[in-house]
């Protein structure tokens, strides 16, 4: 009986033993994945081309909230297209954060860019978007933003072709 104890006693600590070595080698530190969005050059290389759709646009002033909103970078990140509603504003982007300063016009495709989204309803001509957090997800090929409205991550991002930024 003491026999049978002590092998029972054995195969817990190693059980226990494997489990804890198990944790220790699968680690979910998603911190490497993720790309904090503070320059050009690396914004070129992580959102340059494309576009991500966020399932709730409030969080850029789209309204209704629980509106697809996306929001697309040209191939170098340089220049960004937010569409939502089938309403667009567009213009440049600088960094320290995101921060993205729409055009001056209601034409969109305006030099210099522009937005068409009717009062109340979406990014207006001249306004700044400062998005407080802007994080890359390189596995989950995802984008994370924050600003004054909240938090929102997006869908997949997916390669944005050409055109479509304005000026």
């Amino acid at each position: 009986m003491q026999r049978m104890n002590r092998m029972v006693l054995g195969l817990v600590a190693v059980f226990v033993l494997g489990g804890s070595l198990a944790l220790l080698g699968c680690s979910s530190d998603d911190e490497e994945n993720t790309i904090e969005i503070r320059d050009q050059a690396t914004a070129a290389s992580t959102l340059g081309g494309r576009a991500f759709t966020f399932t709730d646009g409030s969080v850029f002033g789209v309204t209704p909230a629980g509106t697809n909103t996306t929001l697309a970078f040209n191939a170098t990140a340089s220049r960004f297209a937010l569409s939502a509603l089938g309403r667009r504003a567009t213009g440049p982007v600088t960094y320290g954060s995101c921060i993205l300063n729409v055009g001056a016009g209601t034409n969109p495709d305006a030099t210099g860019g522009g937005s068409n989204f009717p009062a109340g309803t979406g990014p207006q001509p001249n306004s700044v978007l400062t998005l407080t957090g802007c994080t890359f997800d390189s596995d989950a090929t995802t984008l994370t933003v924050t600003t004054t409205q909240g938090t929102a991550t997006s869908i997949v991002g997916v390669p944005t072709g050409t055109g479509g930024f304005g000026g």
